[in-house]
């Protein structure tokens, strides 16, 4: 029979332990704040009394909008330090060149956290159809997707890219590979490059991948290798908005059909109302929206959002 000395001992090594990894489980930080995803919650900040929260709040706050919004990224995050909150300059705040279209800081977002975040939004630097920037002047600049297609990537699991380098070609063309992406934080799932594009650039770029299926800013596109669908990818948003719908409120764009055809011009109606639409899938959806893009393809969508 063990001693009562020898057992208060061991009932105080025991909760000596369970004291120690109760503190390092509520002190270790979320790694919801490595994700560029706008609607991933953000906080608990190597503080024990802080808490998680929407990264939207600070963007609310300081008068942003949901629309165009590609990636908020983590870039401090630190206990609560006091108390204000408001844009601050973003190469200040370690935006790494990310082209980000502003920054926000609250030192005390009201759940014990002192965070900073970077928006970056849909423009001509990180638009995935856009050509490269930044190159030497004269430069023959070429589609980022270009560049995606050569390294075997699909552009269809993207919802970005950014050029991160531009300058004069080196050695003979060659196909764009994995490259080290810039020192974090930063919002790019991978980045690629090539020392000879084929053109004279040497050139190295940041992917911004898709939160999934549903990510209302994804591509779609090349749905059926028969004419008449043409090369090329599209934003599902700009299906929403051509059909006359706000993106403000949307959560989720999913592709539910896409296929080569003539559909009309993009228009909003209840998924119900779709013949083909199956009961089960219509009910997941606020709406649909259907119609036929300038590449040819046959798009049926599934929106969920105001």
């Amino acid at each position: 029979m063990l001693s009562t000395t020898r057992v208060s001992a061991r009932a105080a090594l025991i909760a000596l332990i369970v004291a120690t990894l109760s503190n390092t489980a509520a002190a270790r930080p979320s790694s919801w704040n490595q994700s560029p995803d706008p609607d991933a919650p953000a906080g608990h900040c190597r503080n024990q009394s802080s808490a998680l929260g929407p990264k939207w709040v600070l963007v609310n706050n300081v008068g942003g909008s949901v629309v165009d919004v590609l990636a908020v990224q983590v870039l401090s995050c630190q206990p609560w330090s006091g108390g204000g909150l408001g844009v601050v300059d973003c190469e200040a705040a370690g935006a790494a060149g990310v082209p980000y279209a502003y920054c926000v800081q609250a030192k005390n977002d009201g759940l014990g956290n002192d965070l900073t975040i970077g928006v970056l939004k849909r423009d001509a630097l990180s638009d995935a159809n856009g050509q490269y920037s930044g190159c030497p002047a004269g430069a023959t600049l070429r589609p980022k997707l270009e560049l995606v297609r050569s390294s075997h990537g699909d552009p269809r699991r993207l919802k970005g890219a950014v050029t991160l380098s531009c300058g004069v070609a080196s050695g003979s063309p060659a196909a764009a590979a994995e490259v080290a992406c810039p020192a974090e934080p930063h919002p790019y799932a991978r980045c690629i490059g090539t020392p000879n594009d084929g053109h004279g650039n040497a050139v190295t770029i940041g992917l911004l991948a898709a939160n999934g299926p549903g990510d209302p800013y994804g591509l779609y596109g090349e749905c059926d290798s028969s004419p008449p669908v043409r090369a090329g990818f599209l934003y599902k948003a700009d299906a929403v908005a051509q059909a006359g719908r706000s993106l403000a409120g949307v959560r989720s764009i999913d592709v539910a059909y896409c296929a080569m055809g003539s559909g009309g011009a993009f228009h909003a109606l209840p998924c119900e109302d779709i013949p083909t639409f199956p009961p089960i899938l219509a009910a997941r959806f606020d709406y649909c929206v259907t119609g036929a893009d300038v590449n040819g393809n046959n798009v049926t969508l599934g929106v969920s959002g105001k």
